[in-house]
């Protein structure tokens, strides 16, 4: 269920953002692609320093594995500070 809801959000980045290229996973294991891998990075660090730990995968990828145990209302805050972070850096 909050797979879905998580997906579902970063979905949406595709829509919001021309540098995020591809979203995809299954459950909660969920990457995003990004135009470049300098980006990746620092969309990394950024997310880092708003509060949420994300890693690289691949070259270009950002992968979102969060617990098991995650509430609605985290997985939000994580969609919302992904967003926030790709149009800090883009």
């Amino acid at each position: 269920k909050i797979g879905e809801f998580l997906r579902g959000k970063l979905d949406g980045l595709k829509k919001r953002h021309k540098v995020v290229t591809e979203v995809r996973g299954r459950g909660l294991m969920i990457g995003v692609q990004v135009s470049t891998p300098a980006l990746r990075d620092s969309i990394i660090m950024e997310c880092f320093k708003r509060g949420v730990l994300i890693l690289g995968a691949g070259a270009s990828t950002i992968r979102l594995s969060p617990p098991l145990m995650i509430e609605e209302e985290q997985a939000a805050f994580a969609a919302t500070t992904l967003s926030d972070a790709i149009t800090a850096v883009a």
